[in-house]
């Protein structure tokens, strides 16, 4: 598709006394075929830039409220990525290179919010999808992926931290926090990982590192297929360590108040 197909549509420009007046910026560039592109802004002083060199691409960037930033960076082909910001002061980045099948989706609602999701693909065929986010205000959300992987992390509260960092093929993780104040840090090197991690309550934290070869089993009364590392937190100030490596599980659970546990499997 050529750029003359792209769509910014009305509310990013309007008129043009309006358009200076919220002092809003916009920088867009694709080349290669079947190319599709959108910016959707309302507000005041946003920017969103949106670059795009590869065949069959598509991205779009919606966002709504004052002081918002949306970076978008697509090469190859096959890649699609999204960002949507509602509030004030968030700032999201998007980073996607290599082969095929890449996916890609920031969500952000309230103010302060930071995301950030770097992909590099895998082999042919291969799929690389992440899906954040946030609601609240000040939050953090920084995903790094080398192969082919899926990530799912959302955040609801305030002052949440999460970083998660994957390298290899077949990997995934999943995480869900609410409340305020917590931290999830998980590391995967390695094929076939799997990684999970709930949290409810204030200044909670968890880390967890995989390497090698893993597994995904079934686990509990409901017979849920729950990932190979998965910890579940319901309360204040607890955390959690936990290391492994090649096919090992560990389903942990800390209720209550000021929890500790650190768990090493080689």
């Amino acid at each position: 598709m050529s750029l003359s197909r792209i769509l910014l549509l009305s509310t990013l420009f309007g008129f043009s006394s309006l358009a200076l007046a919220a002092a809003n910026n916009v920088e867009l560039r694709q080349t290669g075929d079947a190319n599709d592109g959108r910016v959707n802004q309302n507000g005041d002083r946003l920017s969103a830039s949106v670059t795009q060199e590869a065949t069959r691409s598509a991205a779009w960037i919606e966002q709504q409220g004052t002081d918002n930033q949306a970076v978008l960076y697509q090469m190859n082909r096959d890649s699609l990525a999204v960002i949507r910001q509602e509030g004030a002061l968030n700032t999201a980045q998007i980073s996607q290179e290599g082969s095929l099948y890449f996916d890609g989706s920031l969500s952000q609602v309230g103010n302060g919010n930071s995301a950030t999701l770097e992909q590099t693909g895998g082999p042919s065929g291969e799929y690389v999808s992440a899906g954040l986010i946030q609601i609240g205000n000040d939050n953090q959300l920084t995903v790094t992926q080398r192969g082919s992987s899926a990530i799912n992390a959302s955040q609801d509260g305030d002052r949440n931290v999460q970083t998660l960092s994957v390298s290899g093929r077949r990997n995934n993780i999943s995480n869900a926090s609410r409340g305020n104040d917590n931290r999830i840090d998980i590391s995967q090197d390695g094929e076939l990982l799997s990684a999970g991690a709930q949290q409810i309550g204030d200044n909670n934290l968890v880390t967890i590192e995989q390497t090698g070869q893993g597994v995904w089993t079934p686990a509990g009364p409901d017979g849920i297929l729950y990932p190979a590392a998965y910890v579940y937190q319901n309360g204040n100030a607890n955390q959690v360590a936990l290391t492994q490596r090649d096919a090992n599980t560990a389903f942990l659970t800390q209720n209550g108040n000021g929890n500790s546990m650190t768990v090493n499997q080689r």
